[in-house]
């Protein structure tokens, strides 16, 4: 029993490990050659870069606060890159801390002044474009422009409104390329809206949307719209039955190099899942199917191999590996 209760504990540990460990990001720039006056910078992109996978954009940008979350999956051990309408701001090495703050110095190109110019210019640019489109009702197209244009000045809801009347104007001749976007502006939407109503409107928008553009037979992001299916199937960050579905078949389909952080999120999740199984066997031993019990340790194995091949210095990764081991040298798994 001791050495059952021993093989339970690094499954506890890794899952405390890797429940809610998220960066929060908070970025300032001056308003002030002079005065060193630092505000919240909204509408700043972030990529994450490592020597293993290049450089990978974070999904979403900073919002009127300056804050965003990353997971720790993604960015821990990596330089994060700053950039502001296609001007890079700065960078920062990611480390053990969880509460991250940037200051960034006054540059009147990106920072303080174009903050506010940016979003004087993004509205400036809305009515231009709706007046053009009230001249040439048949160019759907503007629709579009206007929603990226709000994209960009992170107005999320605004953006998928516009995007939704362009899409319902395509009719059978949308292109899965716009579901997916849409689906996108609806996740953007759902993780700004905070714990208002709206949020889980935009959650259950998103989740329809990413399962349609399934129903596109050459639509060559499967893994993508599988992948956030998963994700939102997820409970109190942690793997379920049914994301674990989903995580699994986008693996399958999940091309070579592509956002590699992602693909270890869900190789990871889907072998946590998988170990804390395995911990409930142990716990029942006597009375458990000892057949089921080594079916799920092999899966645990598969995954576990698979996030080892891609990250093998994570912690949380060795900790389901030295597990599984230990595991396979007490019930000498076949």
């Amino acid at each position: 029993m001791k050495k059952i209760l021993l093989l339970m504990l690094p499954i506890l540990l890794a899952s405390c490990a890797t429940k809610n460990f998220t960066y929060k990001i908070k970025v300032k720039g001056e308003d002030s050659l002079y005065q060193k006056n630092y505000k919240p910078l909204e509408g700043v992109r972030l990529w994450v870069v490592d020597s293993v996978n290049g450089w990978e954009e974070i999904n979403g940008m900073t919002d009127r606060k300056g804050k965003i979350k990353i997971p720790s999956e993604i960015g821990r051990g990596k330089v994060l890159v700053l950039y502001k309408r296609h001007q890079e701001l700065g960078e920062v090495e990611l480390g053990k801390k969880k509460k991250v703050k940037i200051r960034l110095d006054y540059d009147p190109c990106v920072l303080g002044e174009a903050s506010k110019i940016g979003y004087i210019n993004c509205e400036d640019s809305v009515a231009q474009l709706r007046r053009l489109y009230l001249e040439n009702p048949q160019d759907i197209q503007i629709l579009k422009q206007i929603s990226a244009e709000y994209r960009e000045n992170a107005l999320y809801e605004k953006a998928a409104e516009n995007l939704e009347k362009y899409i319902s104007l395509c009719g059978d001749s949308v292109k899965s390329a716009d579901i997916l976007l849409y689906a996108e502006l609806c996740r953007e939407a759902y993780e700004k809206s905070g714990e208002s109503a709206a949020k889980q409107v935009y959650k259950d928008k998103a989740v329809s949307l990413y399962k349609k553009t399934l129903e596109f037979e050459n639509f060559n992001k499967r893994y993508f719209s599988l992948f956030l299916l998963g994700y939102f199937n997820m409970e109190d960050s942690m793997a379920t039955g049914e994301s674990v579905d989903y995580f699994t078949k986008s693996v399958e389909c999940w091309p070579e190099g592509k956002h590699e952080s992602q693909k270890y999120s869900a190789l990871l999740l889907t072998t946590q899942y998988y170990c804390i199984k395995l911990s409930s066997f142990c716990e029942t031993i006597e009375t458990a199917d000892i057949e089921e019990m080594e079916s799920t340790y092999h899966l645990a194995r598969k995954y576990s191999d698979m996030t080892i091949a891609i990250n093998e210095n994570n912690e949380n990764a060795q900790v389901f590996k030295t597990y599984l081991d230990n595991i396979n040298q007490v019930f000498d798994m076949q």
